[in-house]
């Protein structure tokens, strides 16, 4: 499901600047992503679509979002419960990267 994510957000002073600053968000999806779990999970879904409505931040991942969008399955479960769920736990980090506010906070 290549949507063109990339396609409909072109504005390139919304980018996020440092690539680095978004490696622990991009390394969180691509390990639920080869997680068997998280591809039919609503956690992962959720994280993915909020991710995906944060233009610096999809420009900075590339097509990493769009790859989690062409794996996942059709949400079996809403969340299981599972102790540490990386997905949701990452969009803190994501929503302060697209607002350019301190990353330390």
């Amino acid at each position: 499901m290549t949507s063109g994510i990339l396609e409909e957000r072109k504005n390139p002073w919304l980018m996020v600047r440092d690539r680095q600053a978004v490696a622990p968000i991009q390394q969180v999806i691509e390990t639920a992503m080869d997680t068997s779990k998280c591809l039919p999970c609503g956690c992962l879904h959720e994280a993915v679509d909020h991710l995906s409505a944060l233009d610096p931040i999809v420009h900075a991942m590339g097509p990493t979002l769009e790859d989690a969008y062409e794996l996942m399955q059709p949400v079996h479960y809403g969340c299981l419960g599972c102790r540490e769920c990386p997905p949701v736990g990452i969009l803190p980090l994501a929503d302060r990267l697209a607002q350019g506010t301190n990353l330390t906070k």
